[in-house]
């Protein structure tokens, strides 16, 4: 099965563009609920920390030495050059999130993503392209007088 593109905010405006915590939220259950990730316990608890920390303005705090003792319960002698725990959990997690969102997720209004490298998760809406036109497009005869002038 070819990999799909998610489409997701490219110039739509930030209000648009942004999910609200709620609609995360209930984005993280469906996630958390999925066969992707509901029969690992590490996933699930990666999954759950990075997020919560994320909608708590927390991201900058996601490093591997953090995940490894909070997450996985490493001591404070920790070395995440010497185990590489955290670099394969994260992996593994990006994995499953985008098949996911390949599969049971394709249609899902929430898009939350892992770059490679970075263990913050971004939060979007998927949009296609008729929503997107849509978002953009304004919704009354006076926006389209707002926006000619």
């Amino acid at each position: 099965m070819p990999e799909l593109e998610l489409q997701v905010t490219d110039h739509i405006p930030e209000a648009v563009a942004q999910p609200s915590h709620a609609e995360i939220r209930q984005q993280i259950g469906l996630i958390l609920s999925s066969p992707q990730i509901s029969k690992s316990p590490r996933l699930r608890q990666l999954f759950l920390f990075t997020c919560d920390r994320a909608l708590k303005g927390d991201s900058a705090s996601l490093k591997e030495y953090v995940l490894g003792i909070e997450v996985f319960g490493k001591p404070a002698s920790f070395d995440p050059r010497l185990d590489t725990i955290v670099r394969v959990q994260a992996r593994r997690l990006r994995n499953r999130i985008k098949e996911y969102y390949n599969s049971t997720g394709v249609k899902d209004p929430v898009v939350i993503k892992y770059e490679a490298g970075c263990y913050a998760p971004k939060f979007s809406r998927n949009l296609s392209a008729n929503q997107k036109r849509a978002a953009a497009a304004p919704d009354t005869v006076e926006d389209l007088n707002v926006a000619a002038s």
